[in-house]
């Protein structure tokens, strides 16, 4: 599959007819799709009912377009949305250090993972870990206040800020999930 969403209805509908077959065999019990194109969701939700689930970049700087956006439309037509890249593909952790920031890596995370979740729209988000205290550390969001306070609302921005400043080019699409998903 192409995660910039350049996929024709045919190879589409191929798919789903596909998926459709092992669902009917019990090898599957429901359909989703990932893409980095936030116009490919919205071609994919409107014209296939057959997908259940989203799966897309999702970081603490994108904005929700409650109007016209993925979020308010996969809410309409009951599709679940799961969001990856939280951490801008490490992208905030490397400029941070970098930059020097106020906030360690582990401030980021917990910070991060504070914000995503304040999104009621999703259904979950997956978190890249690779040790045990990173772990641990974005569990202890569960015991802090759901809204970020103003002081860690701009501390969150500026570090993000400063990521996307400088974004590897692998990771340029997520420039496209930052205002209006």
């Amino acid at each position: 599959a192409l995660t910039d969403g350049n996929h024709t209805d045919e190879e589409i509908e191929v798919v789903i007819e596909t998926a459709m077959k092992a669902k009917e065999q019990g090898k599957i019990r429901h359909l989703g799709m990932s893409s980095h194109s936030r116009e490919f969701h919205m071609r994919v939700m409107e014209k296939w009912p057959e997908f259940e689930m989203l799966i897309f970049p999702y970081t603490p700087i994108s904005e929700p377009d409650e109007l016209h956006g993925v979020f308010p439309m996969a809410q309409q037509k009951d599709v679940g949305i799961v969001t990856i890249k939280p951490f801008a593909g490490g992208a905030v952790f490397r400029a941070a250090k970098r930059k020097g920031e106020v906030l360690d890596n582990m401030e980021i995370a917990a910070l991060s993972v504070k914000k995503i979740i304040q999104n009621e729209y999703l259904t979950c988000t997956v978190l890249g870990m690779t040790t045990i205290d990173e772990l641990e550390n974005n569990l202890t969001v569960r015991n802090q206040p759901r809204r970020l306070s103003d002081t860690e609302h701009q501390q969150l921005g500026a570090a993000y800020g400063h990521a996307f400043a400088h974004l590897p080019p692998e990771y340029e699409f997520l420039r496209e999930w930052v205002h209006a998903v």
